[in-house]
């Protein structure tokens, strides 16, 4: 079943997300804007990773993140 980015169940962007912070790619909130944080990220899995970032896009992860309060990890 195709999804457009904005249809995306949020459990495909909480996968999502959790593939981000296992490669050491952390998303959150700062000053109500979406920021990336990548420590010692694994860039053999950034290829992947990125192909997945551009097919759910900012937007849809921003409103997850808004919808499904996540801590700061840092």
């Amino acid at each position: 079943m195709s999804h457009t980015p904005t249809e995306l169940p949020d459990r495909y962007v909480a996968e999502f997300l959790d593939l981000a912070t296992s490669a050491h790619v952390h998303f959150e909130l700062v000053d109500d804007r979406l920021t990336m944080r990548a420590v010692n990220p694994h860039w053999e899995m950034w290829k992947p990773f990125r192909h997945l970032l551009d097919e759910i896009g900012a937007r849809r992860i921003e409103q997850y993140l808004r919808d499904n309060h996540r801590p700061t990890t840092h």
